[in-house]
């Protein structure tokens, strides 16, 4: 199980010195893909094979299945840890997703998250005050 905020600056190519705490539990190949609320996932690889065994089942003949197919495959990079123990966050990805030097890795259950600290911050700063009626209306379904 993946969880923690780690707080971390990439390097000037873009790469990210993971978490040694979350060392242990990773898979030397991970795959990067567009995430939600603005920031990338990180899956290990047989988290990744479980999400797209997931999505798979869902019709490609329905729109909103293929856009989401679409969408999730097409933004997909497959990173490997180097013998430093970072990865190689494309620099278009960054731009794309305006994550800059300054982030922030969560552990997400069964992923990771890389934001941009100041996009963390202020999601966070947004969600933490509905945070308990967000668990209230989760608790109700």
């Amino acid at each position: 199980m993946l969880f923690g905020t780690y707080y971390h600056n990439l390097d000037d190519k873009g790469r990210l010195l993971l978490p040694s705490k979350l060392l242990t539990k990773l898979t030397p190949t991970l795959y990067l893909l567009k995430g939600f609320d603005g920031c990338v996932s990180i899956y290990l690889e047989d988290t990744f094979s479980q999400y797209i065994e997931q999505l798979s089942k869902k019709s490609y003949l329905e729109k909103e299945s293929r856009d989401v197919l679409r969408i999730a495959l097409s933004s997909t990079v497959e990173l490997n840890i180097d013998s430093s123990n970072r990865i190689q966050l494309p620099i278009d990805v960054l731009r794309k997703y305006q994550i800059n030097k300054k982030v922030v890795v969560l552990g997400v259950i069964d992923h990771l998250e890389i934001w941009d600290e100041s996009k963390w911050k202020e999601y966070q700063l947004q969600k933490e005050d509905q945070f308990e009626n967000i668990v209230d209306t989760i608790a109700k379904n």
